[in-house]
């Protein structure tokens, strides 16, 4: 008797197909693993499943299979994508991408409509598991590799960026995939996207990201964010042996320096009460980032006034941000918005509640309009408090 969990497994995988079921029930593999196996667990596919295959492909010519098979590294398609993977592949020079998904769509090949336009498709999920299968017999491993990074390319070309990560991924290069991360991580900060960075990061084996700067640094922001002092610490300690071997010459080094000071001299004040050698790092990482509504610049900035503060230079750190407001573009909400996040906490010390009120008020309509929810925690406590 199957677990509920299975069934529900059983049938994601089926849609509801009748003969797909069936083709599972049969087999005495369901029966020997339904109690053994964990739900994210692939049934194998069966003998009698890939002799129902075989009568479907028998239909085709070599060329059209090899599409079919090729095609089923894509969790979606359109005629582009499929275009772009015929065309770098070599696989046929007579198909098109578009003859090809009107082909299986008017034959009623286990293939779905995604949109009400019909630019996108998908295959039916145990039909596009028995293709992935016959894909796997008959190419080795870096012609697979291959598709998916012609693939990734695509989909890195038409700016969607979590498949183009994705094929990344899956076909190995993890030099083209961190290339990926770090050409959308600054966006993904900026717009406080901290749990798809962690996503696209917890995606990559282990070794990867204790080679790479941007990776670390990246990491230990996601670190502070969950307050782990330990693995902020752990992936710093990691990122300054790589950041000393860096010169500052080229502005991906000066972004990479500016990012690691900016992140370390939030351990050393948050965590580690080290003041004096905080206000040396943030001076650092302000010099060396350049673009100044960056996420990380600001990150700098409010260590660098808190600290200030801290060493008891109050009076210098609320002249400065009084001249960065003053100073802000009528626009620039998101740096106001650090700007009244930084005056809360510095007036909290002095128990100035009404300046206290105003800049937590001023914060949260442009927090809700932005989303920028990961300081919304700050901005709450500094109010309560």
């Amino acid at each position: 008797e199957l677990r509920n969990e299975k069934l529900s497994d059983i049938h994601k995988r089926t849609e509801g197909w009748v003969l797909g079921l069936r083709m599972i029930l049969m087999t005495d593999e369901i029966n020997k693993v339904s109690e053994t196996k964990t739900t994210s667990t692939p049934y194998s596919i069966t003998e009698y499943a890939l002799i129902f295959l075989e009568h479907i492909l028998k239909k085709f010519d070599d060329e059209f299979r090899n599409i079919l098979f090729i095609s089923s590294i894509l969790d979606r398609f359109n005629d582009g994508l499929v275009e772009a993977l015929l065309k770098e592949s070599k696989i046929t020079s007579k198909i098109s991408g578009s003859s090809f998904i009107g082909d299986i769509v008017d034959r009623n090949l286990f293939v779905y409509s995604l949109d009400s336009e019909g630019k996108w498709y998908r295959y039916h999920h145990l039909f596009g598991e028995l293709l992935l299968h016959q894909l796997q017999k008959y190419y080795n491993r870096d012609e697979i590799s291959h598709f998916h990074k012609i693939v990734s390319h695509w989909f890195e070309q038409n700016e969607f960026w979590d498949e183009a990560y994705d094929h990344a991924i899956y076909s190995g290069d993890f030099v083209l995939a961190v290339s990926i991360f770090n050409k959308n991580r600054i966006h993904f900060f900026n717009t406080d996207q901290l749990n798809r960075i962690d996503k696209w990061i917890a995606k990559l084996p282990e070794g990867i990201l204790e080679k790479n700067l941007s990776l670390l640094v990246s990491r230990a922001v996601l670190d502070e964010a969950i307050r782990d002092a330990d693995a902020m610490k752990y992936h710093l300690t990691a990122a300054k042996k790589l950041a000393d071997k860096l010169n500052d010459d080229s502005p991906e080094n000066k972004q990479l320096l500016g990012e690691f000071h900016a992140v370390y001299c939030n351990l050393l004040f948050s965590f580690e009460r080290k003041y004096e050698v905080a206000l040396e790092h943030s001076n650092m990482a302000l010099e060396l980032l350049v673009d100044k509504t960056q996420y990380l610049f600001n990150y700098a900035l409010v260590v660098h006034l808190m600290a200030l503060n801290a060493v008891g230079r109050f009076d210098e750190a609320n002249q400065m941000l009084t001249h960065i407001e003053q100073s802000l573009e009528p626009d620039d909400e998101i740096s106001l918005l650090y700007v009244s996040v930084v005056k809360s906490y510095l007036y909290s010390f002095k128990g100035d509640l009404n300046e206290i009120v105003f800049a937590c008020k001023r914060s949260l309509p442009i927090i809700n309009a932005n989303k920028r929810w990961v300081l919304l925690s700050n901005v709450l406590s500094y109010l309560t408090s």
